[in-house]
């Protein structure tokens, strides 16, 4: 499969994600009450994490379009993931920070060292490999994480009700 087409695919899978929080509000009975806190940043989580990938594949399918699928691309395309990773991993810990009861101390912290990991992978991948892999790697974990935010609004469990 070719990178443009992986892509394609990932913003289409990160246009479907964000549009099934429709359907986890209709599956996770949210008409009958108000979305707890844990519901609302599981929510916000999604979007970010679907709509990061939706922008920087697209914004890569676009540099491409420019430049080819240089090894130049893929430097610049890892070090804009990187751009939003840092934004994301400080904006999760202050969320933390504020308020910790919202966000699983544990779960926080595995998805926070994941995304660092991440994040240095890519810094590595811009410094030295320059390859595509590495950034298809990064957006296929945004979409991960915004899947497993999806499945925790459709199944809630039930502590998130507690907060």
């Amino acid at each position: 499969m070719s990178e443009d087409s992986v892509l394609v695919l990932i913003a289409e899978v990160a246009a479907a994600l964000a549009g099934f929080s429709g359907v986890a509000a209709a599956f996770g009975r949210r008409q009958e009450r108000s979305w707890s806190r844990v519901e609302q940043a599981r929510l916000a989580d999604l979007l970010n994490h679907s709509g990061i990938a939706l922008f920087a594949a697209f914004a890569t399918l676009v540099a491409a379009q420019r430049e080819g699928f240089s090894p130049e691309l893929w430097r610049n395309s890892s070090l804009f993931w990187a751009g939003f990773a840092v934004v994301g991993i400080g904006l999760r810990v202050r969320s933390l920070r504020l308020d910790p009861a919202v966000h699983a101390i544990r779960r926080s912290a595995v998805s926070l060292s994941a995304f660092v990991a991440l994040l240095i992978f890519q810094l590595f991948n811009a410094w030295t490999w320059r390859l595509a892999w590495p950034y298809l790697l990064a957006l296929v974990a945004n979409l991960g994480f915004a899947f497993i935010q999806f499945m925790g609004l459709v199944n809630p469990s039930r502590t998130d009700d507690a907060a």
